[in-house]
């Protein structure tokens, strides 16, 4: 009975711990790519709709579309929601606000949902033919529970972000290895 209360009240301890320490987490992800093809298709490529369904989704979400909510396409300020679906079929929706863009070289957006706001930021850089990808990840909540959640789960999402941009890579490398021996 005793030991049971201490396993008990250890827990709760280091719950409380971690919930303290995750007020102020934000979580940081840095992902790099090299690409065997040039900036500009790679960057086409990347932000097409039909590709980012193949490279976008992860094991619990599905990428399923974007719609317009205001602006042009790439216009800084224009507003997007981002469609999800969970592998139980659940639709999730986040909104996309572009912050920073500029043809082939780079695209910066915030992502909000109801319980995370995250800033991305996606950098092109081209050096003889092949294309580096260095995307930045910065989110948080403003839920306490849902940071820890984060500080708990961050190298998962940092795994699956590299997963994520090898399927990238591998799609962009074929099709422009087929698009170049056709040439």
């Amino acid at each position: 009975m005793n030991i049971t209360l201490l396993v008990i009240s250890v827990i709760i301890i280091l719950f409380l711990v971690l919930l303290m320490t995750s007020i102020n987490y934000e979580f940081y992800s840095r992902t790099k790519v090299e690409i065997n093809a040039p900036a500009e298709f790679t960057f086409q490529r990347t932000l097409d709709i039909d590709v980012m369904k193949k490279w976008f989704s992860s094991p619990q979400l599905e990428f399923i579309g974007q719609e317009n909510i205001s602006g042009y396409k790439n216009e800084i300020g224009s507003k997007w929601k981002l469609i999800f679906s969970s592998k139980k079929g659940v639709r999730m929706e986040m909104l996309e606000t572009i912050t920073d863009f500029a043809e082939n070289e780079k695209i910066s957006f915030d992502l909000t949902d109801p319980f995370f706001k995250f800033h991305v930021k996606m950098l092109f850089k081209e050096n003889n033919g092949k294309t580096v990808i260095h995307e930045e990840l910065r989110g948080k909540s403003g839920n306490h529970f849902f940071n820890a959640m984060m500080r708990v789960f961050g190298g998962k999402s940092r795994r699956v972000k590299k997963e994520q941009y090898a399927i990238l890579k591998e799609i962009i490398e074929a099709e422009f290895s087929t698009m170049d021996e056709s040439e």
